[in-house]
């Protein structure tokens, strides 16, 4: 069995899909560098000072804030992303012999008449086969749950960055207190600084250390607020799952011959 192509000029435009997309891990990769390096590069401030009014010593640990140029590596990722599914919607639409090049990939969360009317207006020149695909992997089939899936944080993400920087949104990490057992201590937080108090006396015997960064997540809450760990699985969505569920469209077989080992 051999493998032929419907439209070439679709497939070419689906070859840069690929690229497309195959971009969006060069920019995950490259933030994933940063932030290691930003991890093991004392990511900490600690500060210590006396507060004689309680005859207490106040050793505070604040997390550095993180570079705004790993939201715009994050924006380009995104965008990357994002985009490559309106490329695949182009591609579509060339193989339903639309030259239009209007075609786009909806992401809707809430069906109702004004987003459905949206979603039909964006897939024009798509054949209904490949618009029922499109709107099979929809957010809006998951309920309530719409925002927790893969394509509306995409979704979701791309809009802020069309508009503005992706803020990182938070950072949580770990205190480490290091004192011997005799000594008693209390910890507690003021906005995003730790601190740990000791009497006067015992302020030699006690260390406060910050462990490693536990979470970095962008976007806004208002919008989507994003995990650095999900980023990883939304592009694996979007390689893995999306975009092969329409390689039927572009590529057919044919039973001329059987079909060998690379063929499967």
């Amino acid at each position: 069995m051999t493998r032929t192509l419907k439209n070439r000029d679709a497939a070419t435009s689906l070859i840069s899909v690929m690229r497309k997309v195959d971009w969006a891990k060069h920019h995950l990769d490259l933030l994933d560098d940063e932030l290691k390096k930003f991890a093991s590069a004392s990511p900490y401030i600690t500060s210590a000072w006396n507060d004689y009014e309680s005859d207490e010593h106040v050793i505070t640990l604040d997390t550095k804030q993180i570079p705004d140029e790993m939201g715009l590596i994050l924006g380009d990722f995104v965008s990357c992303l994002r985009g490559s599914l309106d490329h695949l919607a182009t591609s579509l639409a060339i193989l339903g012999d639309d030259k239009s090049k209007r075609a786009s990939f909806p992401v809707i969360g809430i069906r109702n008449h004004s987003s459905w009317r949206n979603f039909t207006a964006s897939v024009g020149g798509i054949s209904a086969e490949a618009v029922a695909v499109i709107d099979s992997f929809q957010p809006y089939h998951s309920g309530d749950l719409y925002k927790n899936t893969e394509l509306w944080k995409l979704h979701r993400l791309w809009n802020i960055d069309k508009h503005r920087r992706i803020p990182i949104h938070s950072t949580k990490a770990t205190m480490n207190v290091r004192c011997p057992p005799d000594v008693p201590f209390r910890v507690g937080l003021t906005g995003r600084v730790g601190f740990v108090r000791v009497a006067l006396k015992d302020k030699n015997r006690v260390h406060l250390q910050g462990e490693a960064i536990g979470t970095v997540q962008f976007g806004e809450d208002e919008e989507a607020v994003v995990p650095y760990q999900e980023l990883s699985g939304i592009y694996l969505f979007v390689r893995k799952q999306l975009i092969p569920a329409f390689k039927d469209f572009f590529i057919e077989p044919t039973n001329d011959q059987p079909e060998s080992a690379s063929d499967k």
